[in-house]
C-alpha cells in the first residue's frame, strides 16, 4: 500500500505532512487505515522510540480527517476510531520517556480542540443509524478518560516537582531550564488553558 511506504520513510514533516493530510481528506479509507495500522503496531512494540515519535507526528497530522470522516458507501467511519485512540494514549503519559509523553500530550491537545467532550450516550436510543448509536455509546467513556488523563498529568507534575527539587540541591544556579520541562510546561498550558 502506497500510504504505508510513505510512513516508513523519514521525510520532511512539513512536505510529507501536507501531502498526507490532503490524501487523508481525499481518500480517508486508505490513508487513515494505514496510519492507524502503523500506530497500532507501534503501540504493541514500543521498542523503537524514534519510529513511535514519527508515527505520533503522522497521527497529529491526520487528526482533522480522522475526526471529520463520516461513514461512506464502503462502511468506513473514522469517528469510531477516535475514542479508542485517545484511550490508548493514556499509558504513554509517564516520566519514563518524556519525548513520548510530550508527543502524546500534543496529540491529546489536538483532539481537545477538535471534538466536544460531551457524554451523548443517553441520545443513542433516539438515533436510527447504528454507527451513530455506537459512537454515542462510546462517548460514555469520556468521563473515565478525563479522570485518567487528569490522574496521569497530576502524577507527572508531582514527579517532575520532586525531580526538580532534588536537582536544585545539586545545582549552583536554578537559571538553567531543562528543555523537557519547558516543553511539558507549554503543552500542559496549551491543554488546560487554550481550550475554548
Amino acid at each position: 500500500m502506497t500510504s504505508e511506504l510513505v510512513l516508513d520513510f523519514y521525510i520532511d514533516v512539513t512536505t510529507g505532512g501536507f501531502i498526507l493530510k490532503n490524501l487523508a481528506c481525499i481518500r480517508p479509507q486508505i490513508i487513515l487505515t494505514a496510519v492507524m495500522e502503523k500506530y497500532e503496531s507501534m503501540v504493541e512494540t514500543v521498542t523503537e522510540p524514534k519510529k513511535y515519535l514519527i508515527t505520533m507526528r503522522w497521527m497529529t497530522i491526520v487528526l482533522l480527517p480522522l475526526v471529520s470522516v463520516r461513514q461512506e458507501e464502503d462502511g468506513y467511519d473514522g469517528r469510531a476510531l477516535v475514542i479508542p485512540f485517545m484511550m490508548s494514549l493514556l499509558p504513554t503519559i509517564t516520566t519514563n520517556d518524556m519525548q513520548k509523553t510530550l508527543s502524546s500530550l500534543g496529540v491529546i491537545h489536538g483532539l481537545f480542540n477538535l471534538i466536544p467532550f460531551v457524554d451523548c450516550s443517553p441520545l443513542a436510543d433516539s438515533l436510527e443509524d447504528e454507527n451513530e448509536q455506537n459512537i454515542c455509546q462510546e462517548t460514555s467513556c469520556l468521563e473515565d478518560f478525563s479522570l485518567q488523563f487528569l490522574d496521569s498529568v497530576l502524577a507527572l507534575v508531582e514527579s517532575k516537582t520532586h525531580e526538580n527539587t532534588r536537582m536544585a540541591d545539586h545545582r549552583a544556579s536554578n537559571a538553567v531550564i531543562n528543555m523537557e520541562d519547558l516543553g511539558l510546561e507549554k503543552l500542559l498550558w496549551a491543554v488546560w488553558y487554550d481550550y475554548d
